[in-house]
């Protein structure tokens, strides 16, 4: 028989001797398969399997039970009333008590209750029409006030009134400091140090604050880049965290947004290609606000096509559409 076991840990090794601390057996003893290697976001997954032997079942002989000893014998009281019970008539007639009345169920109360309520609510349709045009009074619940309602136009479609968005003013954007530079430094430092990521960053303060990441592990930068947007973003806020001016923070990591850059504006020109070929939009598929950026500022330099961005995120993406001459 077979037992797996899944521990997870920073590292590989360290998951390993953790599920066979826990399990209290040698490395020789089990089979361990290898999940998940872990990175800088995700912590290593094994699973250890163990093999133990087959309990065996032993067939224990025993004399054979007589009959006789399991029956027990019947009481004479029980057997007595068994009698009485059966010589008793298959239909016997109950005795009606007397002086009894019996009352309605009270299903039937309640029905009854209802229907009253109903038929006291009940108004003749014209009762209200009646009071009004004759100026005689009509005995009812509906007052004069109701009435006035009853007769006001109702609209059919009502607008409501817009809800206006509040803004939130962003900080003046101010120069990269080197209080900025020693801010992502701590952050990344600190961060790298408690998941046991093995990387090195360098900085440039000429536009802005530019952070690039030296490292061998490629998950730093996840699906499209999602892990290092995340890195940028986290840096970013805590770099401005308490700061009167704002500092934009750009995260690189193995030169990827360069290479994404170049991606994206050869996709925006095949697909402003197909929009003036066609004279028709084309939708590309969504994408996140750095990457819709960098297609709107590329296709704003051909001639021809006019982009717009649709939808809400995460979904939102970039429509390209053929301009129209006026």
């Amino acid at each position: 028989m077979k037992k797996s076991f899944k521990f997870t840990a920073k590292k590989v090794d360290k998951a390993i001797a953790e599920g066979l601390t826990t399990l209290g057996v040698q490395i020789d003893e089990v089979e361990v398969n290898i999940i998940s290697s872990g990175g800088l976001f995700k912590k290593a997954e094994v699973e250890i399997i163990i093999t133990e032997p087959d309990p065996i079942v032993e067939i224990s002989k025993q004399a054979p039970i007589a009959i006789a000893s399991i029956a027990k014998p019947v009481p004479v009281a029980a057997s007595a009333k068994t009698e009485q019970s059966n010589n008793k008539p298959l239909f016997a007639k109950k005795e009606e008590k007397k002086g009894v009345r019996l009352e309605k169920p009270i299903k039937q109360e309640q029905q009854q209750k209802v229907s009253n309520q109903k038929s006291q609510a009940a108004k003749p349709a014209f009762a209200t029409k009646f009071a009004n045009n004759s100026g005689d009074s009509f005995s009812g619940d509906n007052s004069s006030a109701s009435s006035e309602k009853d007769n006001a136009p109702k609209k059919l479609f009502e607008r409501k009134a817009p809800v206006k968005k509040e803004f939130v003013e962003r900080a003046p954007r101010g120069p990269a400091t080197e209080e900025s530079q020693q801010a992502a430094e701590e952050f990344l430092t600190t961060l790298f140090r408690l998941s046991d990521f093995e990387a090195t960053a360098s900085y440039d303060l000429s536009d802005g604050l530019k952070v690039d990441i030296s490292t061998e592990n490629s998950s730093i930068i996840g699906h499209r880049g999602e892990a290092l947007d995340c890195l940028q973003y986290l840096t970013g806020l805590y770099v401005n965290t308490g700061k009167d001016k704002y500092v934009n923070v750009s995260v690189d990591a193995l030169g990827y947004r360069a290479k994404r850059k170049d991606t994206l504006q050869k996709l925006a020109h095949k697909m402003a290609d197909k929009c003036l070929k066609n004279n028709r939009r084309m939708g590309l598929e969504p994408m996140n606000n750095i990457d819709r950026k960098i297609i709107h500022a590329y296709l704003a330099t051909v001639d021809g096509v006019v982009t717009r961005s649709e939808g809400q995120e995460p979904n939102r993406r970039i429509i390209v559409y053929p301009e129209r001459k006026k």
